[in-house]
């Protein structure tokens, strides 16, 4: 295995095609983690949003909140009721912050952004790589055989 660590100066793209599976929430760690098929799979411990057509629809930190609502929202029933069906069709870590994007089918976006200067922000998995979302925007790159 080797690891690369880097201030990208350019997006990087990873295509994918692949269906939405779940979400689940580990209050324990305040993390969360998205599942694909074909084992593609985003572990994230920072703030991220859902949009639609550029515009909000929930963000991770509503989690539990009450709102003056009934019932305290629940960003994962919530988010899966939206994305059941839905495909993932690529990925985005920006130049500079090494935010993540991922773009869905239907005009959907989840936005996952660095939020800390020293800890990992998230570890995505795919296409055989993982890619670790460093503190001040560094990227880490695994990969085997080279």
């Amino acid at each position: 295995m080797t690891t690369k660590y880097n201030k990208l100066d350019q997006d990087v793209i990873i295509p994918a095609d692949n269906l939405f599976e779940q979400i689940s929430y580990d209050s324990n760690i305040d993390s969360w983690v998205f599942r694909f098929n074909n084992n593609v799979f985003l572990l994230v411990s920072t703030l991220w949003r859902l949009l639609k057509d550029d515009l909000i629809v929930m963000v991770s930190a509503d989690h539990g909140q009450q709102f003056g609502l009934l019932k305290p929202v629940d960003i994962v029933s919530e988010l899966s009721q939206k994305l059941t069906g839905q495909k993932l069709m690529s990925l985005k870590i920006k130049k500079n912050t090494a935010d993540l994007i991922l773009t869905l089918t239907d005009r959907f976006e989840i936005e996952i952004l660095i939020s800390s200067g020293g800890y990992e922000s998230y570890n995505l998995h795919a296409n055989n790589k993982q890619y670790i979302g460093m503190g001040m925007g560094n990227v880490a790159i695994l990969y085997d055989g080279q």
